[in-house]
């Protein structure tokens, strides 16, 4: 798997990066196709579509958990079963959509399907302490990093 990782100056040899980026998940997937004997590291997001491509486009992604989970600066997102609800920190409010329906996102849901919503907001909480995410605050005065 290393073997794809771009090596940044700043990081000694051996250095192992324990949250990953988005670019991340492609690498693993190379490395499964290539037959790579390391597992994938733990807290990682997805799952391999080495089943699917090996089998004509049919086939199941493994998850470790269910759903896709994303968390950004602004806001958390969780998508699962058709239903999409968001997050936002700043004001904690909650948005559910229903993509199987209305893919734009036009129609927040929230307060027609308040139980569905709860049960969501649930699993995205339960997730964001699971790796341990914290929230952006406005008294957040720490320097910035620069690329």
């Amino acid at each position: 798997m290393r073997a794809f990782l771009r090596r940044r100056p700043r990081h000694q040899a051996g250095f192992v990066l324990e949250r990953a980026g988005r670019r991340l998940r492609p690498a693993l997937d190379l490395c499964d196709l290539a037959g790579s004997a390391e597992k994938q590291p733990k807290g990682i997001e997805g799952g391999s579509i080495k089943p699917v491509l090996l089998n004509g486009g049919r086939g199941v992604v493994r998850r470790p958990r269910v759903g896709l989970h994303f968390y950004r600066r602004l806001d958390s997102v969780l998508i699962r079963d058709g239903h999409k609800l968001r997050r936002t920190h700043r004001t904690k409010e909650i948005e559910l959509y229903d993509l199987a329906e209305v893919l734009s996102e036009t129609t927040n849901l929230a307060a027609a399907k308040p139980r569905l919503a709860k049960r969501m907001q649930a699993g995205l909480e339960d997730w964001t302490k699971e790796i341990d995410a914290t929230t952006p605050s406005p008294l957040d005065r720490r320097a910035k990093r620069r690329p």
